[in-house]
């Protein structure tokens, strides 16, 4: 397996581990000066990063659908659709690397953003 294609699975590893709430398994994959920014979130240590995901834990009802991704120098981008009960969102997500662990990612997405799917069915569940 080539180098690229060993960052292509881990990052989706860590979309796979955020979809099911697994903070233990984030952990492992995060080098300590694990580096992260968002719409929502800036962390600058692993420590401060699962901190965050602590105080506000992804939905363990998660799952994603992969529509991209590419290598960006040493690191890799996935493009994926995130959907969580009542929502559904467009991440572009970049990560960079050191050895077997994710170093740095950024993300990018609407925290808007609701997909029509949801918004149809919420209006319906209202009726």
């Amino acid at each position: 397996m080539s180098i690229r294609q060993d960052r292509y699975t881990l990052a989706e590893e860590f979309v796979r581990a955020f979809c099911k709430g697994n903070l233990e398994r984030i952990e492992r994959l995060l080098t300590e000066d694990f580096r992260f920014r968002g719409p929502l979130l800036a962390a600058d240590s692993r420590a401060e990063y699962l901190e965050a995901l602590a105080a506000e834990p992804p939905s363990a009802e998660g799952r994603y659908g992969l529509l991209g991704r590419s290598a960006d120098g040493d690191g890799v981008r996935l493009v994926y659709r995130y959907h969580k009960p009542g929502a559904s969102f467009r991440i572009e997500q970049s990560c960079e690397f050191r050895g077997s662990r994710i170093r740095a990612m950024e993300l990018d997405f609407d925290p808007l953003e609701r997909s029509e799917r949801v918004e149809r069915s919420s209006r319906d569940d209202r009726r």
